[in-house]
């Protein structure tokens, strides 16, 4: 069987952010099979400059975060699929050539991978604990292998918003063998639309105590009123145990 990767990115916004994640593709040793940005608005001019075989643009055609997603997956039964989130970059220039080498081994299994959490300028390495949680953490690293059958071709929860892609990775983690990739792949960009808490995030949590609730709306709090970085400190660099390098 041939490990095909395909690689979606969804664009909402900074195209400043786009660029960078589109460069780190092309930065790369080795493209992928194919590469689907997915975006509300893109200049024409834009989509021209990055005129490659590989890229195929997908501009208009979705009505939210989760809907681009769901877009992405369509064609992806046949293929290994990653998103790669506008904004985020690949760890250096061998990281599709190490996707694929490991998808050769054990093409029809989930790979989770290594994500390296960057806010500003520093780089933060979560800790084999952390890496070695299967169940689902903020920013996972995730490669859906192909699949057979069309009834198992989850979809996301639209309506569950920001923790849909957490229902939609425990769906196929019940489905197929995990193996998992320990060399840095991504680094995720701290920060970014999709990291930051809001009241609408609390309210998705519906299942939670009241204490719970109320942590949760302390966070909220403090990355509001107090700042950012204490925020990121508090939450991501103590809680999961992360190590600062630099």
């Amino acid at each position: 069987m041939m490990s095909k990767l395909k690689i979606v990115t969804i664009h909402k916004g900074n195209i400043l952010e786009l660029i960078k994640t589109i460069n780190s593709v092309l930065s790369q040793n080795i493209y992928p099979d194919e590469y689907h940005i997915i975006s509300p608005k893109l200049p024409a001019f834009f989509c021209e400059r990055y005129k490659y075989k590989f890229m195929k643009f997908f501009i208009g055609k979705d009505k939210s975060l989760y809907n681009a997603m769901n877009i992405g997956l369509k064609k992806t039964l046949k293929m290994n699929l990653m998103y790669l989130n506008s904004g985020d970059i690949f760890y250096d220039r061998n990281c599709v050539k190490q996707i694929l080498e490991n998808l050769r081994i054990r093409p029809s299994r989930i790979y989770i991978y290594k994500v390296v959490l960057k806010y500003n300028k520093i780089l933060f390495y979560p800790k084999f604990n952390y890496f070695n949680n299967k169940k689902y953490c903020p920013h996972p690293g995730f490669i859906r292998p192909p699949v057979i059958f069309k009834s198992k071709n989850f979809k996301f929860k639209e309506e569950y918003l920001s923790i849909s892609d957490s229902f939609w990775m425990k769906e196929y983690l019940k489905l197929f063998k995990v193996n998992k990739v320990k060399k840095n792949l991504i680094v995720h960009n701290l920060g970014g639309v999709s990291t930051n808490p809001n009241i609408r995030l609390i309210l998705e949590k519906k299942n939670l105590s009241l204490s719970n609730l109320f942590k949760e709306f302390i966070k909220f709090l403090i990355f509001k009123i107090i700042s950012k970085h204490l925020f990121y400190r508090a939450l991501y660099f103590t809680r999961f145990n992360l190590k600062r390098t630099n």
